[in-house]
């Protein structure tokens, strides 16, 4: 179905991971893509010459100037020039018109009736006979009365729509006898369905403009021209006037291009002039383009219809009212699930058959669905609900035969169609019945379509546990883009850690959909928290990206964006192409592919939807090292520890890849000296253990070293030869060594034996006589003589070798981080709580900072800080770690949490690490 979302700004909100977008979904082009180009293949100096002639022999035919026979000569060449521009042309692809034409309509009378609660169709506003404008809340319906048509002559002035003057239909290039019938059995058509009459009568206005009121001609006129909006072959078919009331003849004209390739009968490259012609009489008793694919009345060119569909009649009737002598046959509907069909796989079919009438019974009634070259029934597939005798149930036809239905009464049947050929194919099913004045039988026609499997490495229906073959797309319930009311879809594919949990090195995703408006949905990826749209309800640049369905290729090396060439035809993308994604899959180069993946299909807009078929994974892997932890965080002095190294893929056999750590051996020690995998242990790996060196170096609170590998394989040529880590490894070490004091030497006081003066003794005599040393001299008595004194010790000063403290393993007492607990022991997917202090109080006005830090492969917290000050700094704070839950195997872990200080002030606490140990143990 095509919504025409005419000239909508939009402006999509789309919650959690999605975007704001605005943007503008435009109408339909005024014809595809394909038809353009073989219009301007046509538009040659050949096929312009070839136009002249007949429109000149034209004229002089009519004039007297030129036999009948000159004038059919000029007209076979134009005709063959046509036929020859429409070999390139696929009329499937094409356009009846532009819609109905409005001309000097009162404005008052302009709205078009697009919400009528009559279904899908589409009314205008205005109509014949009494009580126009068609009003359909103002019962009971009016009848249409008898409306007139004339067939215009040649060279009836056709400016005011700023055509070329008009050619008879009796006189256009391909003109065939049997395009009077068939314009009468059209007008035949609406008339058996609608209280509404047509009559042919005389076209006498020779001379007079086809908008004026003067002239005796039908009500509706009938005939050709070039020009006025008709571009040649493939472009707008043929337009028609919508009814009265307008002020002048127009209402309800029918023009056709007489460049187009018309016949009774088409083959390849020929349109069907009845068709076409029961299409514009529909606009001319006041009937709009409708969505509904399969009716006459949708604006799309289809030669598979050949009567007259259940909403193009009850569009007529919604008008007119129903023909009051007419039986309506049994009423045919079709459903297909899901609405396409995987090669080689199957899809429900389920025809339901009513009785439209509410005075009368059914009997005798005949249902007969034909299948085209392609598709096939699957045998036994069979649930028949309606009380016929089944006639026929081969590969390619289904009959159910002489049942009944009472007044209102409805009956259904299923049957499975399956086919091998990708393609677009019709399928008709009709019903008649046998009452005298029934009409004549109603069919239904579904488009089946026959989708490319959607293959690859890693697929929903194969990896998703709950997949049960194609999903129904769910549809918004909003037509205001509010985000509560959009359509959630969801599939999720699992990859096992062996044997398949490689590293991607490249992702490409194979998406197979369908879905009726491709510009409603939003596809997003998304594994561990990282995630990646593939697709933003794209308005496709300069068209609304209303096509069909989406079996393609999401890669970012592809040459063009999908949001940005979504198209407007019948497919929104080539089956099997290539485009990038909105962002790009890059994204998820160096994540492990094991885990669960997730996509999810938002529907942004009600009344489209669709099946996803399937979505695919096709990664290419990344050869490398894959390390269990990549940040090693150790102190001088502390734990070692242990990390365990696989490969990216399997070896081939017989081959040995060994690994060998290299590293600053200043600084820590891995041991053993290397390991070897093979196509045994490749993907459990072997461990090495860090162990730090203790020196006695003052080198920085933490120091940081990467650790890389010498990779060699036994076989040359290897892709293990020389390769490295998948994700690099950092070794940080915390140095427990700080500044002391150095020997230096210092003056002390000992005895030292030092002379010290005297004064000289004299020979005289003296009361009594002393032999005592002294450190002063004593004045003594000249007058006595005594002995000699000698000198005696005397303590004084002198230097000694005294040593200060050297330096020492300690950290000096300052600002401390107290956790509680001190350790933990964990299993992977366990968690715990720590609680951090202080061991002093910060000062007023501070604020204490502690950020965690450590091995993210192994651990993760929350929060990601906390903060202390002076009145919760003895209090503390809580963090909760988590072991994280892989996939890998390896053997149990001591892993350093580290806890960091940052003050505001720059006081003492800041900087100071304190750290615990968490034992991990591994439980894959």
């Amino acid at each position: 179905m095509k919504k025409l979302k005419l000239g909508l700004s939009l402006t999509l909100f789309i919650c959690a991971n999605l975007v704001v977008a605005a943007f503008v979904l435009q109408g339909f082009s005024a014809q595809s893509v394909e038809a353009q180009q073989a219009a301007t293949s046509c538009n040659s100096e050949a096929f312009f010459s070839a136009q002249t002639r007949y429109l000149d022999a034209l004229g002089s035919k009519n004039r007297g100037e030129l036999s009948a026979d000159g004038f059919e000569t000029a007209r076979g060449a134009f005709a063959r020039v046509i036929q020859e521009c429409y070999a390139q042309i696929d009329v499937s692809r094409i356009r009846y018109d532009e819609d109905g034409v409005r001309l000097d309509i009162p404005t008052s009378l302009r709205a078009i009736t697009t919400d009528s609660g009559f279904g899908e169709y589409l009314l205008f506003g205005t109509k014949w006979g009494a009580g126009s404008p068609f009003n359909p809340n103002t019962l009971p319906l009016i009848p249409g009365g008898l409306v007139t048509y004339s067939f215009m002559p040649d060279n009836v002035d056709m400016s005011a729509e700023g055509a070329n003057p008009s050619v008879a239909v009796s006189n256009l290039p391909t003109f065939n006898a049997c395009f009077l019938t068939e314009i009468q059995n059209a007008f035949l058509a609406w008339e058996a369905v609608a209280n509404i009459s047509f009559a042919e009568v005389p076209d006498a206005g020779v001379s007079a403009p086809f908008d004026s009121p003067a002239g005796a001609v039908g009500n509706i006129r009938i005939g050709g021209h070039t020009g006025g909006g008709f571009s040649g072959p493939s472009g707008v078919l043929a337009h028609a006037y919508f009814p009265p009331p307008n002020g002048n003849t127009a209402a309800g004209d029918l023009h056709y291009d007489i460049a187009e390739n018309w016949q009774c009968t088409p083959g390849a490259g020929q349109i069907d002039f009845g068709l076409v012609t029961l299409h514009e009489i529909g606009h001319a008793i006041g009937l709009e383009h409708e969505p509904q694919a399969l009716a006459v009345m949708n604006a799309f060119y289809n030669p598979a219809l050949t009567v007259l569909q259940p909403d193009d009649i009850n569009g007529a009737r919604a008008i007119y009212g129903a023909n009051p002598a007419s039986i309506a046959p049994p009423s045919v509907s079709k459903a297909l699930t899901p609405d396409a069909i995987e090669v080689g796989g199957t899809a429900l079919m389920t025809i339901t058959v009513a009785n439209p009438n509410s005075g009368t019974s059914l009997s005798n009634i005949v249902l007969d669905d034909t299948l085209v070259s392609g598709l096939s029934f699957l045998p036994g597939t069979l649930v028949n609900g309606c009380p016929g005798t089944v006639t026929n149930n081969t590969a390619g036809q289904l009959t159910i035969s002489n049942f009944a239905l009472a007044i209102g009464g409805t009956c259904s049947l299923s049957i499975q169609i399956t086919s091998s050929t990708p393609g677009s194919y019709t399928n008709i099913a009709t019903a008649t019945a046998n009452e005298s004045g029934a009409e004549v039988g109603t069919s239904s026609t579904v488009a089946v379509r026959v989708v490319p499997v959607t293959t690859g490495q890693y697929c929903a229906s194969q990896y998703d546990p709950t997949w049960q073959g194609p999903r129904l797309i769910e549809d918004a319930t909003t037509s205001t883009y509010d985000p509560a009311g959009f359509g959630i879809t969801t599939s999720s594919i699992t990859i096992p850690a062996s044997p398949t949990g490689y590293t991607i090195s490249d992702l490409n995703v194979a998406f197979g959909a369908t879905h009726t408006y491709v510009g409603d949905m939003i596809i997003e990826l998304e594994k561990g928290g990282e995630t990646v749209t593939l697709l933003l309800a794209p308005n496709g640049g300069a068209n609304n990206c209303s096509g069909n369905d989406a079996f393609i290729t999401f890669d970012d090396e592809a040459g063009t964006i999908a949001n940005n060439v979504c198209a407007a035809g019948t497919n929104a993308y080539t089956v099997g192409g290539s485009y990038q994604g909105v962002t790009p899959l890059s994204d998820f180069d160096g994540d492990s592919l094991a885990g669960t993946w997730n996509l999810t299909i938002v529907d942004v807009f009600v009344g489209d939807n669709g099946y996803l078929f399937n979505w695919c994974l096709n990664p290419t892997q990344l050869t490398c090292i894959r390390p269990s932890r990549t940040l090693l965080n150790t102190s001088e002095g502390g734990s070692s520890l242990v990390f365990n190294v696989r490969l990216s893929n399997a070896p081939a056999p017989g081959e040995s890849v060994t690994i060998t750590p290299v590293y600053d051996n200043t600084q820590f020690t891995v041991t053993p000296a290397s390991r070897t995998l093979n196509a045994s242990n490749w993907n459990t790996g072997r461990n090495f253990t860090v162990t730090p060196i203790d020196d006695a170096l003052v080198e920085g609170a933490y120091q940081t070293y990467p650790l890389t590998f010498n990779v060699s394989s036994n076989l040359p040529g290897s892709s293990f030869n020389g390769v490295q880590s998948c994700s690099p490894i950092t070794v940080t070490i915390h140095d427990n060594d700080v500044v002391g004091a150095t020997p230096t030497n210092t003056p002390t006081e000992t005895a030292t034996n030092t002379p010290v003066a005297t004064d000289t003794p004299t020979n005289t005599p003296t009361d009594t006589p002393t032999d005592t040393p002294t450190d002063t001299p004593t004045d003594t008595p000249t007058d006595t003589p005594t002995d000699t004194p000698t000198a005696t010790a005397t303590p004084t000063a002198s230097a000694t070798n005294t040593a200060t403290p050297t330096a020492t393993n300690t950290i000096p007492p300052l600002c401390q981080i107290i956790i509680s607990p001190s350790t933990a022991t964990l299993t992977e997917g366990q968690s715990i709580t720590f609680n951090v202090r202080l061991s002093t109080s910060p000062l007023p006005g501070e604020i204490v900072t502690i950020v965690p830090s450590g091995d993210l492969t192994q651990l993760s917290w929350s929060p990601a800080s906390r903060q202390l000050n002076n009145t919760t700094w003895n209090t503390g704070r809580n963090f909760s770690v988590t072991a994280i839950d892989d996939l890998i195997p390896e053997s149990a872990a001591s892993i350093q949490l580290f806890f960091t200080a940052i003050s505001s002030l720059g006081t003492t606490c800041n900087g100071v690490v304190t750290h615990v140990f968490v034992a991990v143990n591994d439980n894959d």
